[in-house]
């Protein structure tokens, strides 16, 4: 039997690079405002947070100033100077004069945006972004899921407005999809519904936004878009998701979908998010009674210019595909 004690024979190792210890990240949780539940992180010397285009964090709130605050990292101490915000800056309920160092768990108040500071290892600040994703994203899909669409296009309504720009939304529904469920079953539909999804991330840019509305149907915002890079984009989406096949014993399944689409603009400008959407589903209801698989623009969305033969949008055969599905 070894007499020799386990500590008298135990060899030293070195950590993997992956697992030695990480300096603590400085961050901020959005408990109130847009994207609420968000993690964002000051991981340089100085950062300002506002709503501006031009901001470090960006928070996209009509109550927040476009540089609202600056935030200045030393090691791990964190403090913040108001930049003169027009709302001003609260800590604990305190008027914010001059700067202050933050005290994990501080609350921040920003105009109407709460944000709570703390400081987290790596692995905590992981878990933290990884609970915010499964909170914003369809489970099936893997676009973000309808209630982080209503908060984002709020935000970018009110982004319109004030930078008298422009923003196009894409109402996107697969056509008979009930008859794919009732033919090959509700797995092999759920692969068609993936394969869509794929293929709408696939067609956007990064700073387009892209989730699943409710069942069948899916949603894109894309900023800065006209009604005309409105009706391309429509039609990118409309041929690739007609062109995916999903493989069955059967033989391969692919569906066509409809697009309805509205435009909002400085000549243009809806009163709420809400008459944004519903001009959105006059146009897809339009293109799905007058024969599917085809992108339809509102007509309020069209210039005078870009009216096409009294019909507001390109028809489904356009790329070479059916006008009508079979």
């Amino acid at each position: 039997m070894n007499s020799r004690r386990d500590e008298d024979i135990t060899q030293e190792v070195a950590l993997p690079e992956d697992v030695r210890p990480k300096r603590s990240a400085m961050t901020l949780h959005v408990i109130k405002g847009p994207r609420a539940g968000e993690v964002l992180t000051v991981d340089r010397g100085d950062a300002v947070l506002g709503r501006g285009d031009d901001a470090d964090l960006r928070i996209e709130d009509p109550s927040l100033s476009r540089t609202h605050v600056r935030f200045e990292r030393d090691g791990d101490t964190l403090t913040i100077t108001d930049l003169d915000s027009l709302n001003g800056t609260l800590v604990e309920g305190t008027r914010l004069s001059g700067t202050k160092r933050l005290n994990s768990g501080d609350l921040l108040t920003l105009g109407n945006v709460l944000v709570r500071f703390a400081v987290q290892d790596p692995a905590e600040l992981q878990v933290s972004r990884d609970l915010y994703e499964a909170a914003v994203r369809d489970r099936l899909t893997g676009l973000y899921n309808r209630g982080y669409f209503d908060d984002r296009i709020a935000a970018e309504c009110a982004f319109v407005r004030r930078h008298q720009t422009s923003m196009a939304v894409l109402l996107i529904d697969l056509d008979f999809f009930k008859l794919v469920n009732d033919t090959h079953g509700h797995p092999v539909g759920d692969s068609v519904l993936k394969a869509a999804a794929n293929k709408i991330k696939e067609s956007l840019r990064a700073e387009d936004l892209a989730a699943r509305y409710g069942g069948e149907e899916f949603v894109v915002l894309a900023r800065g878009t006209d009604s005309g890079g409105a009706q391309v984009l429509g039609q990118r989406l409309r041929t690739r998701i007609a062109l995916a096949q999903v493989p069955t014993a059967n033989g391969p399944v692919k569906v066509t979908c409809s697009i309805g689409v509205a435009v909002m603009r400085k000549d243009l400008v809806y009163r709420n998010a809400g008459e944004l959407i519903a001009a959105a589903d006059s146009a897809l209801y339009e293109a799905k009674a007058s024969g599917r698989n085809q992108v339809i623009v509102n007509a309020d969305s069209l210039r005078r210019s870009e009216r096409l033969d009294g019909t507001y949008g390109l028809k489904g055969d356009d790329h070479g595909l059916p006008k009508k599905d079979n």
